[in-house]
């Protein structure tokens, strides 16, 4: 009898395991919400970085295009006014438009020195090309999404007559989940910034360009990026 009375001390009663297990659950708990805070905070991170990293490519392929811009070569015509050609001084063209919600979708066209594009068949542009960037609707984008654009690079040779150019012109995507596209001008001369160029006598190059961009990441993630560059324009 007194063995066994010893024996059922030792053990734990029923209520002592409950207790347990609900101080079990409630540290599972606990470490299970940090694990997913820790979690969601590296997906933040990531996104975040991710976002900038694009950012990062798409503002320094613009600077080192728009660095190579020259001066005193006309841009080429339209394509429906092939036989207007443009002034000397027409070097570079930046139009103001908006989207929807007044977000601006700008386009920018000017002329580059070595600036071709180089193709994965070897195919590439020599010498002075005319390059233009504006915005465009992504054909992809999810149903309901008609706020995200793609920027697109359009590029010519500087060759005549000027419908051979069109006839060998690349048009492909740099970047989707565009929000905004906006550049701005600051002229030699007054020191004011424009947000038009190539319209009203305000003709040549500009000192700089400003381009700022807005651009959503895949998780949704929304930031807009801006950077100047200054004009390294080379006379013809």
């Amino acid at each position: 009898m007194k063995r066994r009375h010893l024996a059922s001390k030792a053990g734990f009663t029923l209520i002592e395991i409950v207790i347990a297990l609900g101080i079990f659950g409630i540290v599972m708990a606990v470490g299970y919400s940090s694990l997913q805070g820790i979690i969601s905070a590296k997906y933040a991170l990531d996104d975040a970085r991710d976002l900038r990293a694009l950012a990062d490519a798409i503002l320094g392929r613009l600077t080192r295009e728009i660095q190579l811009a020259v001066a005193d070569v006309p841009l080429i015509p339209d394509k429906d006014k092939l036989d207007q050609p443009n002034s000397p001084k027409l070097n570079m063209l930046g139009a103001h438009d908006t989207l929807r919600g007044d977000a601006s979708s700008d386009s920018l066209s000017f002329l580059a020195l070595e600036g071709g594009q180089y193709l994965p068949d070897g195919g590439s542009h020599s010498g002075i090309v005319q390059i233009s960037y504006r915005l465009a609707k992504d054909p992809e984008a999810a149903v309901g999404d008609e706020d995200s654009y793609m920027l697109i690079r359009d590029e010519l040779p500087f060759v005549r007559p000027y419908q051979r150019a069109y006839d060998r012109i690349m048009t492909f995507p740099i970047a989707t989940n565009i929000l905004s596209l906006s550049f701005s001008y600051l002229d030699q001369q007054s020191g004011e910034l424009l947000n038009t160029w190539g319209t009203d006598n305000k003709l040549g190059l500009p000192r700089l360009v400003r381009l700022s961009i807005t651009l959503r990441s895949p998780k949704g993630q929304v930031e807009t990026f801006t950077t100047s560059v200054p004009l390294r324009a080379k006379s013809q």
